[in-house]
């Protein structure tokens, strides 16, 4: 008898027009789909692969199950 904790990280692409670091409704900045996001285990992108996903038509990704467990994680966008 057990319980699994189903880890979560998400986050949301948008393109940063007024460099904020956050969405600005009143600049109307537009949410990014088909952005490939890569999630590595570690400090950077010099990290152990993890995972890829790719974000949905508001911007949003996520990375669930047990790929996900306890450490420090990196996402980053990859170019296009």
């Amino acid at each position: 008898f057990g319980y699994q904790i189903e880890s979560l990280i998400s986050g949301t692409i948008w393109h940063d027009l007024n460099r904020s670091g956050t969405p600005s409704p009143d600049v109307n900045e537009p949410w990014l789909a088909g952005v490939t996001v890569n999630l590595y285990l570690g400090a950077g992108t010099g990290g152990t692969f993890v995972a890829s996903t790719t974000t949905d038509a508001t911007g949003y990704y996520e990375f669930t199950g047990a790929g996900v467990s306890n450490g420090p994680y990196t996402s980053a966008v990859e170019p296009s």
